[in-house]
Formats: structure tokens, C-alpha cells, sequence
């Protein structure tokens, strides 16, 4: 049971650093995880190439070029997995 606590901890915390990321890069005051990152927060291809490289610098890692599909990276909650998936 406490490591399904410890998880969730984790996740919100890859959350907020995701979210401070995003924030910083087109501004705004609210990001959730359901939210698309183009149509309800405006990121455009180069917004979240921005978004990419800061969490990369934030997190001291570097995205597989397999995974920075577009088409797969939609919702915020795409990039708090894909944070998740290299740490």
C-alpha cells in the first residue's frame, strides 16, 4: 500500500516541475493532467520543443528521439509519463 502512496507522491511531484516547465513557456496560472497541450494550453511545435529541452535541463536527462512523436504527446499527462519513463 505505500509504495502505490509513493507512486502518486512521485507523479505529482514530475507533475509540478512539468507544470512550472509549461507555465514558464507560455505563461498561465493552471495546468492538469487531462488538458491538451495544443488546443486548451496553446503550446505550438516550437513551444513544446521548448517545454521538451526544460524538462530535460530540470530533470538532468535526455528524450530518445523515438519518443518525442508529436502525434504521441498530447495531453500534459503524456509529459508527466514521459518524464516518469526516464528518471
Amino acid at each position: 500500500m505505500g509504495q502505490v502512496n509513493s507512486n502518486a507522491e512521485g507523479i505529482m511531484d514530475i507533475f509540478r516541475y512539468v507544470e512550472e516547465v509549461i507555465i514558464d513557456a507560455v505563461g498561465g496560472d493552471n495546468v492538469t493532467f487531462e488538458q491538451e497541450l495544443k488546443t486548451d494550453i496553446g503550446l505550438d511545435s516550437l513551444s513544446l520543443v521548448a517545454v521538451i529541452v526544460g524538462l530535460e535541463e530540470k530533470f538532468g536527462i535526455e528524450f530518445d528521439e523515438s519518443d518525442l512523436d508529436p502525434s504521441k504527446i498530447i495531453r500534459v499527462q503524456d509529459l508527466v509519463d514521459l518524464v516518469g519513463k526516464h528518471i
